[in-house]
């Protein structure tokens, strides 16, 4: 059985360094994976102690975000912690929040398990997935890796600043 936990949070306003952030996001996952662990190992996921655990991080403005624990396929723990917005608006598990160059990080992790899996390989070309794309076909899933694909950076666009700032929504 795998438990997994997965931790979305957006905390731009409460770290003064990037180090502070850096520190509370490991410090979070190492608990995490320590509760994950104790809790496969008494076969009950105490979800009452994760509850309580991020309240805490929260009263202590050290995280606003939603957190949900999977254990198999099945959700056993779901809930939002602080304020999405300056103006009062509470985080719900259904908030979708912007999180930038971190999912860098997950979508490679999950490309490489693909790989590792056999199911997709460095070699591959985009255009195998994306055909209409500018030079997919010379553009490898390595490259995609690497920042090494020749595409576009669009938050280098003039327009990326004036749609960041404005409220989006799955609608």
């Amino acid at each position: 059985m795998f438990t997994y936990v997965l931790v979305f949070y957006e905390n731009h306003h409460m770290f003064t360094h990037m180090k502070d952030f850096l520190a509370a996001i490991t410090l979070s996952m190492i608990s995490l994976f320590i509760a994950s662990h104790t809790v496969l190992a008494q076969n009950d996921i105490n979800t009452d102690k994760i509850d309580r655990y991020f309240t805490q991080l929260t009263e202590n403005d050290k995280i606003m975000g939603s957190v949900a624990v999977l254990s198999g396929k099945e959700v056993v723990f779901s809930e939002a912690y602080g304020m999405i917005s300056s103006d009062g608006v509470p985080a719900t598990p259904e908030t979708v929040y912007r999180v930038g160059s971190i999912t860098k990080s997950f979508t490679a992790a999950m490309v490489l398990q693909l790989i590792e899996q056999g199911e997709l390989f460095l070699d591959t070309k985009l255009d195998t997935y994306f055909p209409e794309m500018p030079n997919a076909s010379q553009i490898t899933i390595e490259h995609l890796l690497r920042h090494k694909s020749g595409l576009v950076n669009f938050t280098s666009h003039p327009d990326y600043v004036q749609y960041y700032s404005e409220a989006q929504s799955r609608n």
